[in-house]
């Protein structure tokens, strides 16, 4: 690595650590987690390695944990073999939280498992859902150290007042009647050889992935 870039990662780790101390300063402040998140949406897609998007990844669940932000983390690069015990059909159920004996179960997940590097690098992602938290959806990524390049179609959002995105999400707002819209939830990620789907019973926030069951298929 050239000197340059190691001053890059060096000023990068000093910022993440600046950040650190103002936000544990901070950490009850109910702007905080919002400021965290701010934080991270402009700083984290220039990790543009998976040794730096894992050092990213590590301080990012510090930070979360010191602001109070819940989150379920799993060890990264295991879910390739837990989807191929899935075959035919790889349906999966979410973790709940507050029910521990989903924890281990042979098909419960959590959603940065699905983006797990296992399956390959993603090199940028289409999101349609009705119900979305950028801010969350993005941390979904971080976790699991994943390029961050992505086009969101959505009803509701969540929080958008307090979210400024950066330059590579591309988020779209789709009008119509709330009660007459299809609740479609796919995710279509791609990689350097190809797609995969996912088709989900969950939006794309915390509380559809944290404490209910859900279904969700991915296809090869």
């Amino acid at each position: 690595m050239s000197t340059e870039s190691n001053d890059f990662t060096n000023n990068n780790q000093q910022n993440i650590g600046d950040s650190r101390s103002s936000l544990k300063n901070n950490e009850k402040d109910s702007n905080s987690i919002t400021f965290g998140m701010k934080y991270f949406m402009h700083t984290y897609q220039v990790f543009d390695s998976k040794k730096l998007r894992k050092k990213a990844r590590k301080m990012a669940i510090q930070i979360m944990k010191q602001i109070g932000y819940a989150i379920m983390v799993v060890e990264p690069g295991k879910f390739a073999m837990k989807y191929a015990s899935s075959a035919p059909y790889h349906l999966f159920f979410t973790r709940v939280e507050n029910s521990e004996e989903t924890y281990n179960q042979q098909f419960s997940i959590i959603f940065s498992e699905i983006l797990d590097h296992s399956l390959g690098e993603i090199i940028n992602s289409l999101h349609l859902t009705f119900t979305v938290d950028v801010g969350w959806l993005y941390l979904q990524y971080m976790l699991a150290g994943q390029c961050t390049d992505m086009t969101i179609l959505y009803k509701h959002r969540i929080c958008p007042c307090h979210e400024e995105l950066s330059k590579n999400i591309t988020i779209i707002k789709i009008n119509g009647h709330e009660f007459s819209s299809h609740h479609t939830n796919i995710m279509i990620l791609q990689y350097s050889n190809g797609i995969r789907v996912v088709v989900s019973t969950a939006a794309l926030y915390s509380d559809d992935w944290k404490n209910r069951t859900q279904g969700s298929v991915k296809y090869a």
